[in-house]
Parts: C-alpha cells; sequence; structure tokens
C-alpha cells in the first residue's frame, strides 16, 4: 500500500472548510497532489518542523483553487477574456531572465503578473487601485520574513511584491511547478512533472489565471517569464499558438551550478537526514536534459522566426536596453524614448550585487565541471555559447 504523508481527502475537506466553498474546478490538480503528496513521504525525510510550513504550502493552493473557481461560476464572462499574442521569456536560470522580466514590466505598454497578484488574485485586481491595493505591503512581508530568516537568499533570488511573477507560481496551482521541490528531494515528483504531466491541462489553467488577472486590471500584451516549457513545448504552441518567445541563452555550467546550488543550500532547510548533493545531482540531472530539449525545440522549427528571437547573456549584459529594443524591432513594436530611459535607470540601479555576490560552482556540490561540460556541449555548439570565466560575470551584470 502507498505511503502518504497528508491525507488528501482531509486536505480538501480543510480547504472547503476554510473557505466554505466546495468547487475546486477541473480535477487534474488531483493527479500533481497525489504524485507530490507520495514523494513527500517516501523520498523527502522532512524534518518534523518541516511538516507544517509544506502542509500550508499545500493548503494555500488549495483554497486559492477554490476562491479562483467560485469567482467564474459567478462571473462566467471572465473566461471570454482574449489572451493575445503575449510574450514569453524561456531559456535557463541565470541566463538573465528576472532582469528582462523586470525591464519588460517596466514598459507601461506590456501587461506583467505582479507577485502580490499571483498570490492572492481574489478579488481580482483592479486598475483603479492596482498600486495601492493591501495585498501589495502584506507579500512584501512576507518576502522580508524570508530573507530575515535565509540571509543568503537575498543575493541569490530577487523578490519583491511589484516584481513581476514567474509562471510557476501560477502553475502551482495545478500541482505541477518546480516551486515543490526546489526546497525538497522529490526525485519521483520531478520525473513525473517533466515527462509525464499533462500540460494541456496545466496550460488552459494558466490561461484561465491570466484571464482573471486581466479581467478588471486589462493590458496587453502580457510578458511571462516561463523557463522550463522547452519540455512541453507542443501543449504550450496548442495553448498559445500566437506566442512569441525570448529566448535567452548562457554558459550553461552557470545554469546548472546556480540551480543546483539552490537546491542544496533550500534541501538543508528542509531535511536533515538528505544528503544536500543529492537534491543538487537531481537539479544538475534535469538541467542537462532542459538544455538538450532546447536544441530539440529548435531544430524542429517548432516556432516561426518572426515570432522567435534568441539571445545571449554576454549580449544582454552589455546594454540591457538596447536588447530590449532589438527585441520590440524583431516583433514589430516600438520602444518608447520613455520606457528606455526607466530601463536605464533601473538597471543603474539594480546591479547584480548590489545585496552581495552569489558565487557558486560545482565543485562546491561534488559535481564535476568537466563531466558536465561534456554532457552540455551539445547545446553550447548548437547556439554558439562560450564557456563563461569568473571575470566575464563580474561587475554590473544584471541576471
Amino acid at each position: 500500500m502507498a505511503s502518504y504523508l497528508f491525507d488528501e481527502q482531509e486536505l480538501l475537506a480543510a480547504a472547503r472548510a476554510e473557505t466554505g466553498l466546495d468547487d475546486f474546478g477541473d480535477d487534474y490538480f488531483l493527479t500533481g497532489l497525489s504524485v507530490l503528496n507520495h514523494a513527500l513521504a517516501t523520498e523527502a525525510q522532512l524534518k518534523p518542523e518541516a511538516i507544517p510550513g509544506v502542509r500550508y504550502q499545500i493548503m494555500e493552493q488549495l483554497t486559492k483553487r477554490l476562491r479562483i473557481q467560485d469567482w467564474f461560476n459567478r462571473y462566467p464572462e471572465i473566461l471570454q477574456q482574449k489572451v493575445e499574442a503575449p510574450i514569453f521569456i524561456l531559456g535557463s536560470p541565470r541566463s538573465g531572465s528576472s532582469i528582462m522580466h523586470e525591464l519588460l514590466s517596466l514598459d507601461p505598454a506590456n501587461r506583467a503578473p505582479a507577485a502580490w497578484e499571483v498570490w492572492n488574485p481574489t478579488p481580482p485586481p483592479e486598475t483603479a487601485t492596482y498600486h495601492s491595493d493591501a495585498r501589495i505591503a502584506q507579500r512584501q512581508a512576507f518576502f522580508e520574513a524570508i530573507y530575515a530568516a535565509m540571509p543568503e537568499m537575498r543575493s541569490m533570488h530577487r523578490m519583491g511584491a511589484t516584481l513581476p511573477s514567474e509562471c510557476v507560481e501560477m502553475t502551482s496551482l495545478e500541482f505541477a511547478s518546480v516551486v515543490f521541490f526546489v526546497g525538497y528531494y522529490l526525485p519521483s515528483y520531478s520525473r513525473w512533472l517533466y515527462d509525464e504531466a499533462d500540460f494541456s491541462k496545466v496550460f488552459a489553467s494558466h490561461r484561465r489565471y491570466l484571464q482573471l488577472l486581466q479581467w478588471r486590471a486589462p493590458g496587453a500584451p502580457w510578458v511571462l517569464k516561463s523557463l522550463y516549457n522547452m519540455h512541453y513545448m507542443d501543449d504550450f504552441l496548442r495553448a498559445y499558438p500566437d506566442a512569441r518567445i525570448i529566448w535567452l541563452h548562457r554558459d550553461p555550467i552557470k545554469a546548472l551550478a546556480s540551480g543546483a546550488h539552490l537546491s542544496s543550500v533550500a534541501g538543508r532547510a528542509s531535511s536533515d537526514s538528505i544528503d544536500p548533493s543529492l537534491n543538487a545531482r537531481d537539479a544538475a540531472h534535469w538541467s542537462v536534459i532542459q538544455h538538450n530539449r532546447m536544441v530539440d525545440v529548435q531544430e524542429r522549427k517548432l516556432v516561426p522566426p518572426e515570432r522567435l528571437i534568441n539571445i545571449h547573456f554576454a549580449d544582454f549584459v552589455k546594454d540591457h536596453a538596447g536588447t530590449v529594443k532589438k527585441i520590440y524591432a524583431h516583433f514589430g513594436r516600438e520602444l518608447s524614448p520613455l520606457a528606455e530611459q526607466e530601463m536605464r535607470d533601473y538597471v543603474r540601479e539594480n546591479t547584480a550585487e548590489k545585496h552581495g555576490k552569489h558565487s557558486y560552482s560545482l565543485a562546491e556540490i561534488g559535481l564535476d565541471e568537466n563531466d558536465y561540460r561534456a554532457k552540455l556541449a551539445r547545446y553550447q555548439s548548437y547556439f554558439n555559447v562560450a564557456n563563461e570565466g569568473e571575470r566575464a560575470v563580474a561587475g554590473n551584470a544584471v541576471e
């Protein structure tokens, strides 16, 4: 008989009791919840004090599902909202994706999902109160608490209530997200997520999330950071056939080392029994597959060239706003002088080392760089990505 950490029926009942609602919408989320729950029980070896936090994380998504579905039930017109020609940022971690997303969000001609509204999308945000909503301060306090508990995180990952949120936060609603295994050792869950999950269901949920957010706070196009779509490209393009894609590239060893290091740091906080190098190795394993799937996708020419632009990190950090201007031109858009200047000011005020330097290497987490360099050679050759020395990322490179 399978072992589970939590009784799923009890979780569902608790969510219904907390919200007073009972309609969870499409039930595909139960698949991911079950896989996650089993992996937490059989693999994660959680500290006893970590278990309440995991339960809270799960309950947060269940109660959110109920509240979101309630709005759809009461206002079915929300699902008639059009999501047209969204712009997606793809690539690997540490490739400049965060600052790219932040810069694009500065342009009032774009619509980005802010962290506070993704965290708590009901009631749906409204244009008139978008910048003064009480949820902004609530979410910022949460991020500050994380930084207080784990000071190292401030230099590893920039968080803020008004910063744009990644798509993995929205796909958490379906329990189909890397969010759940960044801090826990869950190899069977990561395998399900990347190789078995039905992302036609997940992207349908993702679209509904955007429709809810834009209903009373409209804006177009959406600019979204969705780094892992190379795993589900066919489902992604069926869900968003007019999507435009900015694909970022960097020395993959930097991405691999960063992701593995983050997993090992977070893993130490959740378990005393799991060797942090196991988290790191699982992250590294999937990083190699991700980079090879980037090649697969572009070799198949699934995206018309007018809707796809490849950007190298080295070029981006030389001129952030200039690169954005190039991207706009490729998509037939024009970057206003005012937005361009705001982007340049933003880069100047938010250097990569503003909160301390985050250094990372494979050797520190017990992985052999030469071994992984060989595994990533196909990606580097296809996209002409050079090896990167430490000196190349010093100074004001914002990631």
